[in-house]
């Protein structure tokens, strides 16, 4: 067995748990917790937020995105939305070579965390 290193309030507030759809480590050990409603929590081992969270799709005026899947992989999750739209988050450290993001599709968005 083990030790209890750190407890996360759970659900977020405003969600329920049947809200999530996936959670899973990548290989940086960042906990990653996927919402239905494409929003994404970010949380380190002690339990603390590395970003603030955010939603994978925007919100859109006319349309309701809800995710189908979410497959979290070493270093980072890839979803797909019930209407067939997928989207890619890496989550990059200092430990990556910042010229990756020069490469980076036309669309990407840059997560900063606060503080």
């Amino acid at each position: 067995a083990g030790s209890l290193l750190s407890a996360i309030p759970f659900p977020p507030s405003s969600s329920t748990s049947a809200d999530v759809l996936s959670i899973g480590f990548t290989n940086r050990m960042v906990l990653i917790v996927i919402m239905r409603d494409s929003t994404c929590y970010t949380y380190n081992l002690q339990g603390e937020l590395l970003l603030p969270p955010f939603t994978i799709f925007p919100p859109s005026t006319n349309t309701k995105v809800e995710l189908l899947e979410a497959s979290i992989f070493e270093g980072g999750v890839a979803v797909l939305t019930t209407n067939m739209n997928t989207a890619v988050v890496e989550l990059l450290d200092e430990y990556d070579d910042v010229s990756y993001l020069d490469g980076c599709y036309f669309s990407f968005r840059k997560i900063v965390p606060e503080g």
